[in-house]
C-alpha cells in the first residue's frame, strides 16, 4: 500500500545525496514530488530517469525568489509536505572561519528555513501538513573544524522545536532528522584519517545509506506520525550515544 497518495511533497536539495532518495522514495509511494535545487542542469537530469518528477530550479539563499516559488506551488494545488534537506559543510579550523564561511553556510543551513517554513504553514494552514528539517548529529556532537556547521545545525533544531509548538494548533507537524555520517558526497571534505577515525567512532562500524534516512523521512512524512512533533530523530547508527 502506498503510504503518500494524492499528497504533494516538495524536497528542498534534492538533486543529489539524501535528497534525492527521498525524491525517489516519495515517488514509489505515491506522492507527486517537486524536487529544488539550485543547478537546474541537475535537475533536469534528473527528471529525465524520473518521469513522474516535478522540477523546480531554486537558490534559496536568494530569498526574494522564495515567495514566487510558494505563489506557483499555491497554483499547482498546495503542499502537504516540505522537506528542508539542502545544506553545505566545509570544515575549517575555528582560527580560520571568515565571514564568508559564516553567511553562506548560515544562509543555506538555517536562514532559507525561515521564509520556507513561513509560506510552507500557510499553504498548509488548512488541512495540516508536515515540515521535516535535515540537521545532524553535528548539531549536538562536538567535532574539530565544524564549529560553523554545528552552529548552524543546532539552530535548526531549535527552529524545529519552535515552530512545531506554534503550528501545532494549525495541525502542522515540525520534526528533525539528524543524520550521522551517511555515503554522500558531503563528506568528500573529510580527509581519510578523519573519515577512518569516525568509522572508529560508529558502534555500528559503517556509514549510513540514503535510502536509510529517506526510510525515516517517509514515516514522519506519512499518516503514521500524526501524533509526532517537535522531535528531533537521530539515525546514525549509534555515533551520538
Amino acid at each position: 500500500m502506498q503510504r503518500l497518495v494524492n499528497k504533494t511533497v516538495v524536497i528542498i536539495g534534492a538533486s543529489q545525496g539524501i535528497g534525492l532518495a527521498m525524491a525517489e522514495l516519495m515517488l514509489s509511494e505515491g506522492a507527486k514530488v517537486i524536487a529544488v535545487a539550485r543547478s537546474k542542469d541537475k535537475l533536469e537530469q534528473l527528471a529525465q530517469r524520473l518521469e513522474k518528477l516535478d522540477i523546480y530550479p531554486l537558490d534559496i539563499t536568494q530569498t526574494d525568489n522564495i515567495k514566487p516559488f510558494f505563489v506557483w506551488l499555491q497554483k499547482q494545488g498546495g503542499l502537504d509536505v516540505l522537506i528542508n534537506n539542502a545544506g553545505i559543510m566545509e570544515p575549517k579550523g575555528f582560527g580560520f572561519i571568515k565571514s564568508d564561511n559564516l553567511q553562506q553556510s548560515f544562509a543555506t543551513n538555517l536562514f532559507a528555513l525561515f521564509p520556507l517554513s513561513q509560506f510552507a504553514a500557510r499553504l498548509m494552514s488548512k488541512k495540516g501538513g508536515s515540515i521535516i528539517n535535515v540537521s545532524s548529529v553535528l548539531a549536538q556532537k562536538a567535532t574539530l573544524g565544524q564549529a560553523v556547521y554545528s552552529a548552524s545545525k543546532a539552530g535548526v533544531e531549535a527552529l524545529t522545536k519552535n515552530l512545531a509548538l506554534e503550528l501545532a494548533g494549525q495541525k502542522v507537524r515540525v520534526n528533525a532528522i539528524a543524520p550521522g555520517s551517511i555515503d554522500t558526497s558531503l563528506l568528500d571534505n573529510l580527509t581519510e584519517q578523519t573519515l577512518a577515525q569516525t568509522l572508529a567512532d560508529i558502534p555500528m562500524q559503517r556509514l549510513g545509506l540514503p535510502q536509510e534516512v529517506a526510510q525515516l523521512a517517509l514515516f514522519l512524512a506519512s499518516n503514521e506520525s500524526q501524533y509526532i512533533t517537535g522531535q528531533v530523530i537521530a539515525i546514525d547508527g549509534g555515533w551520538s550515544l
